[in-house]
């Protein structure tokens, strides 16, 4: 339950242990002697998967090269909605400021400050994928069906790789703009409950007034009469 809370909440969680089983394939591949039976197992299954074919093999690999570079493509459209981002954090720091009510403040605040967490995790999960997991295994050499398959299983693994801390970033957009809805709603109830005060305090003055006004026209009509 809590690894469940902790998986929703920072998404990365999620894709760092992802990782982790990722890493033992691809180490399982490049050296069978660092490789569980089990894992064995499972490698040799989607190994059987592939076509036998050179030619297939080597569009296959093909295929991996190219959804890289459509995942790299994404992650630089990321970087320019997480500019936007930005922006609007910048804005939303003058709701605080415009705000005097203490627990609307405190409460903005701290949506806020995951909104800031989100945008950071999002910039650095973005520059993780172009440069720390930005690794291409080229096609060999010797053009045996054997290492054929080996190098496209390797690039599968590495493109999951950066599809599943794609999709962290995904993630923490989605939460930013959740965060975005429900600041606005604090905001707006802030505002509402601000103008009913004063409505109310308005309200209050004027029926008093209106009290006051017949009471004193009473005396002056009793002054005439009395004269």
């Amino acid at each position: 339950m809590i690894k469940k809370i902790r998986y929703f909440v920072f998404p990365i969680c999620e894709a760092k242990n992802a990782k982790q089983i990722i890493e033992a394939k691809k180490r399982c591949l490049e050296n069978d002697q660092s490789c569980n039976r089990e894992l064995l197992t499972k490698l040799e299954k989607e190994m059987k998967d592939l076509p036998e074919d050179i030619d297939k093999l080597e569009e296959l690999i093909d295929r991996e090269m190219e959804r890289k570079r459509i995942i790299e493509n994404k992650c630089q459209s990321f970087l320019g909605i997480i500019s936007l981002i930005g922006i609007i954090l910048a804005l939303l720091f003058n709701l605080i400021k415009l705000n005097n009510n203490t627990f609307y403040t405190v409460v903005l605040s701290f949506l806020i400050f995951f909104g800031f967490v989100y945008v950071i995790l999002s910039i650095n999960t973005v520059f993780y994928i172009l440069s720390e997991i930005n690794i291409v295994y080229e096609k060999p050499l010797s053009r045996s069906d054997k290492e054929l398959k080996r190098v496209v299983l390797l690039n599968r693994y590495q493109n999951l790789l950066r599809t599943n801390y794609l999709n962290t970033t995904y993630s923490n957009i989605k939460r930013f703009f959740f965060m975005l809805l429900i600041i606005f709603l604090f905001n707006n109830l802030s505002v509402i409950k601000n103008n009913l005060t004063a409505y109310n305090s308005g309200h209050t003055a004027t029926f008093s007034s209106a009290q006051i006004q017949p009471y004193a026209g009473l005396q002056i009509c009793s002054e005439r009469q009395i004269v």
